[in-house]
């Protein structure tokens, strides 16, 4: 291997395989653990179709470039007859959830991966960096990572104006971003983008870009548009990621064959899997040698964890987060509480790290008098808040971090100027010393290290006086880069009251964009805000109601979408008042409209109410058309409602239409939880037989455990005997599931009971049990 690539590879490597925790919580040490060992595979969704191109061998070159960069796919899949050379084939993926990046990769080679803050972007472009700097490395050859972090092209191509798009990229490459990497001599940049081109050239470079979002501007982000675009149509045939955040993506979107997938919340079962990664990673770290006792002890941290967890309803939404997963395990592995709120978590990591500074300046016995826990908040805060208005590529000079805080101290606290200045230099010392929510980039720059951070900082910064919350929302409530600081602004206030949080929803209402009256902005951001914000009763029934009459509203028909998305994110945490929820049962009940009936019904889905339960099963008992039938099938996957899995299993066997049976199959296959209460709880021996089949069909162990709880102690011997039958029919009879049926068999009280184990049994190939 020459000696460039494998001191490139080397650089990668180790840049980009280990978890950084700093600035997360940090009381005992820095937590650093290599990525390989905590990573969970991420999967993603595509909403609608998703363009997938297979390259056609008889178009060349320049006229293959513009085709695919200049005609839109709808365009190119309508024309009829068009000229030689033929086009190339392309292909409709559907719908899909669950996807991995290899799922991906095999669809398309070029994509854009949206997430929300923390959804795991950034991970998993270092992983897919890391993971291919190891292949090629070791000798299988697949691709030849170029991993770039855009918001630092961004900067450099600010500087260096005269760069055409085409060559941008290749020309950041070969001076600052080598430099990053510590290739700092020019025969050396020079000889890194030699490999770069050739490796482009030959077809076998994974081009990794990450954060599209973090642009200073609408015109930065086209820019940078423009040379992703612009480089892939010089070099077709290599793959290409990009990165960024859901909010604003679609005013500078991607062409030229770009695929869009969003990824996915973590599932319960991938939440489990990256905690006991994480408590085993952390007790290797811990412990001198790996042995026996270290699993056990990780096996048993990792259980606990996950129960308080689950245990908890607000926890557990957060867990859904990668990043706030991350937050939780570490809080978890240092004897801390955990909260509900994201914001509280938030709070917790910012309070940790400057408990750290704290700790530190004793241990070096640096002088206590200045700044305190506040004035260092407070700084903290003015910082992220410079930060958040005029530093979108997320550095800045020492000097001039030092001129801000100075200033700040002399303003905001009253300090002497020269005693400003000696706080300042301390504060900056500490930073680069103890590392954390900081970090130092290098050259005298500092940047925070996750974004994330710094729009909490500098949510609370906006919150200090009423008049900078009316201040910046006047500047910035319609500006997609402050979506995350506005919604964390709102969800601090409402941690000091309600009253306080309702008037900060009340603030964002006060303004009114100039398509207010036609687009709703300021309504559906309030929305969005109150959903994870304290706020009273009056002002979050008031909200839900409002949205009701936009959703029901036909000559507001167009936002219905946009509507439907901002209730499946927000409205599930909105409280309201019983009455407010009347029109849309009605419009269940009486819509002349099936379409109205539906969307009703999809609502519904996410409205934990006695009332909507009740909708919901007379619309797929009775409804005549079939798509109301299958909507409210659907939305009863979520109810807890004993009532709800009979009426499923009635759609199930005998609703006339094939799609509703589905639907009703596939929401007793997600209810599984449901089904168990209803098994273990219900007082109708017809409905726990009912459950008892459903719980059959989910493929898990929470149906063959209720099954198991059944068949040992329901008082109903029919409900035992569906059980047993269900064990054997629907799965495949491991050794507990023979334990039971066998103490059945003895023991049951009942022949039919006991004459169904032995059917059971009949079924089972026992071999060494008999």
């Amino acid at each position: 291997m020459e000696p460039m690539l494998e001191r490139y590879l080397r650089k990668i490597k180790s840049d980009y395989g280990t978890v950084d925790a700093r600035g997360v919580m940090q009381v005992r040490r820095i937590v650093e653990l290599p990525l390989d060992e905590v990573f969970v595979s991420l999967t993603a969704k595509l909403e609608g179709d998703g363009l997938a191109w297979i390259p056609g061998s008889s178009i060349k070159g320049s006229l293959r470039n513009y085709l695919t960069s200049t005609i839109s796919p709808e365009l190119i899949l309508s024309t009829d007859n068009l000229p030689e050379p033929a086009l190339p084939e392309v292909h409709w993926a559907r719908s899909e959830t669950g996807l991995s990046l290899d799922d991906l990769w095999k669809r398309n080679d070029r994509w854009v991966l949206l997430g929300d803050p923390g959804a795991g972007k950034t991970t998993l472009w270092k992983h897919s960096a890391w993971q291919h700097a190891k292949d090629y490395g070791s000798g299988d050859l697949r691709r030849l990572p170029i991993p770039v972090i855009l918001r630092f092209f961004a900067k450099t191509w600010s500087d260096n104006v005269d760069w055409w798009p085409g060559e941008a990229i290749l020309k950041y490459l070969a001076s600052a971003g080598a430099a990053e990497w510590g290739f700092g001599q020019v025969d050396e940049q020079i000889e890194l983008v030699e490999l770069f081109e050739q490796t482009l050239k030959d077809k076998r470079a994974l081009l990794l870009f990450d954060g599209l979002d973090e642009q200073r501007d609408s015109q930065t982000k086209q820019r940078t548009v423009e040379a992703i675009q612009q480089l892939m149509m010089r070099y077709p045939g290599n793959r290409c990621l990009v990165t960024s955040r859901i909010v604003g993506y679609d005013a500078a979107p991607l062409m030229g064959g770009f695929g869009k997938a969003t990824l996915e919340p973590f599932t319960d079962e991938r939440m489990r899997r990256f905690f006991h990664n994480w408590t085993y990673a952390i007790e290797r770290r811990e412990d001198i040698v790996d042995d026996e006792a270290t699993k056990n002890r990780a096996e048993k941290k990792a259980k606990d964890l996950i129960g308080q967890v689950e245990a908890h309803p607000g926890v557990r939404a957060l867990a859904a987060n990668p990043l706030l997963c991350t937050i939780i395990g570490l809080i978890h592995h240092q004897g801390g509480t955990l909260p509900s709120q994201r914001v509280e978590l938030y709070k917790l990591c910012i309070d940790t790290f400057i408990f750290n500074w704290e700790i530190f300046k004793r241990g070096k016995r640096i002088e206590q008098d200045g700044l305190n826990k506040d004035d260092t908040q407070a700084v903290l805060e003015e910082i992220a808040l410079y930060f958040q208005e005029h530093c979108p590529e997320n550095r800045a000079t020492r000097d001039t971090l030092l001129e801000k805080t100075r200033a700040f101290l002399i303003r905001e606290q009253g300090f002497p100027e020269g005693e400003a200045q000696r706080q300042a230099e301390k504060l900056l010392f500490l930073i680069r010393e103890v590392g954390g929510l900081l970090i130092d980039r290098g050259g005298e720059e500092y940047g925070f290290f996750h974004l994330t951070f710094q729009e909490y900082l500098a949510a609370r910064a906006i919150t200090r006086r009423r008049a900078l919350i009316d201040s910046y929302l006047c500047r910035y409530l319609f500006n997609p880069r402050w979506r995350e600081v506005i919604r964390l602004a709102a969800a601090h206030q409402g941690m000091k009251d309600e009253e306080s949080g309702s008037e900060f929803i009340q603030s964002i209402l006060n303004r009114r964009h100039e398509r207010e009256d036609i687009m709703h902005y300021a309504f559906r951001i309030a929305f969005l805000c109150a959903s994870e914000a304290r706020v009273e009763l009056e002002a979050s029934d008031a909200l839900f109601r409002r949205w009701v009459e936009l959703y029901l509203d036909p000559d507001y028909s167009y936002l219905g979408g946009l509507l439907f998305r901002l209730f499946t994110e927000a409205g599930g945490a909105m409280r309201f008042r019983a009455g407010t929820l009347e029109p849309l049962l009605d419009a269940l009940r009486n819509g002349q409209d099936s379409s109205v009936r539906s969307s009703a019904a999809e609502v519904l889905e996410w409205v934990v109410d006695s009332q909507a339960v009740e909708a919901l099963i007379n619309a797929l008992r009775s409804d005549q058309d079939d798509t109301v039938r299958r909507s409210a099938a659907n939305a009863l996957t979520g109810t807890r409602d004993s009532r709800a899995v009979k009426a499923l299993l009635e759609a199930q066997r005998n609703d006339q239409d094939d799609w509703v049976r589905r639907s009703a199959a596939g929401a007793l296959r997600r209810m599984g939880d449901s089904r168990a209460n209803a098994l273990r709880n219900d007082q109708d021996g017809s409905v726990r037989g009912s459950a008892a089949e459903a719980l059959g069909q989910i493929g898990d162990s929470r149906g063959e455990d209720g099954l198991l709880d059944a068949l040992r102690n329901d008082q109903d011997g029919s409900v035992r005997a569906n059980a047993a039958l269900r064990l054997v029919l629907e799965r495949t009879g491991d050794s507990r599931a023979v334990g039971v049926l066998l103490d059945a068999l003895r023991k049951d009280e009942s022949e039919f009971v006991r004459q169904t184990a032995a059917e059971a049994l009949e079924r089972i190939d026992l071999g060494s049990i008999l």
